[in-house]
């Protein structure tokens, strides 16, 4: 049967899905369970369920599930919900996920917005969304964007995403999330990560201006460290 969901009107009706993928009016349900007092406290799954249950969600529904957590809820749990269902929209259409959050009101929230579309984006089309990123205007906004674009390239080369992240110009590099990525992604095959960041404070190292003395200062810090 179909079932009608006027409160997320999109146009259409909605068949529920053989496959799981849930009902608009299961997605409504869930959202409003999410805007409740309370319900982030006290259970540390409760965001690895909702991202779970966010994956589900068909493309197709994903505009009006946004319509409908724009008019529902917090402004934290509004966030929360659009990060994770922008990502998930730019896999499939980035350029409609990118005008729905540049539309957004409050910068900071516009902000964290693009940067989940880029998340998504990158994974889709790296070199369209890298060259998105690089044409932002220098600020913080694109330094986040940049940091997306190392992290998802550090996985694959570490040694190409540290070149991408200092001939991006991104500044305070130290403290980038990118710059966590590549030491994970070269020193996870030793296991000397967690060793390393529970002993040393990247943040305090001078910038390097080349991989290897990276690799070399990095190595020089855990032996000072008699590890």
């Amino acid at each position: 049967d179909n079932i009608k969901h006027p409160a997320l009107d999109s146009g259409y009706s909605k068949t529920i899905d053989a496959k799981g993928k849930p009902s608009l009016a299961e997605i409504e349900a869930k959202i409003r369970e999410m805007s409740n007092p309370g319900f982030w406290y006290g259970n540390r799954h409760r965001y690895g369920d909702w991202q779970q249950f966010a994956d589900s969600i068909d493309s197709a529904d994903i505009p009006a599930t946004l319509a409908f957590v724009d008019r529902v809820g917090p402004k934290d749990v509004r966030d929360t919900v659009r990060t994770t269902l922008l990502a998930n929209w730019a896999e499939t259409d980035p350029a409609a996920a990118m005008t729905y959050a540049n539309a957004i009101a409050g910068r900071t929230s516009r902000d964290k917005a693009i940067v989940a579309v880029m998340q998504g984006w990158i994974a889709k089309d790296f070199t369209d969304a890298l060259t998105w990123a690089q044409k932002l205007p220098a600020g913080t906004l694109r330094n986040q964007a940049l940091d997306v674009a190392v992290v998802a390239l550090a996985g694959k080369d570490p040694q190409a995403a540290f070149e991408l992240m200092k001939n991006s110009g991104l500044e305070d590099q130290w403290r980038s999330g990118g710059i966590y990525q590549v030491f994970k992604e070269c020193f996870l095959p030793y296991n000397l990560l967690f060793i390393f960041a529970m002993s040393a404070d990247i943040s305090d190292c001078a910038p390097v201006t080349d991989f290897s003395s990276l690799i070399k200062q990095t190595i020089r810090m855990c032996n000072n460290r008699k590890l």
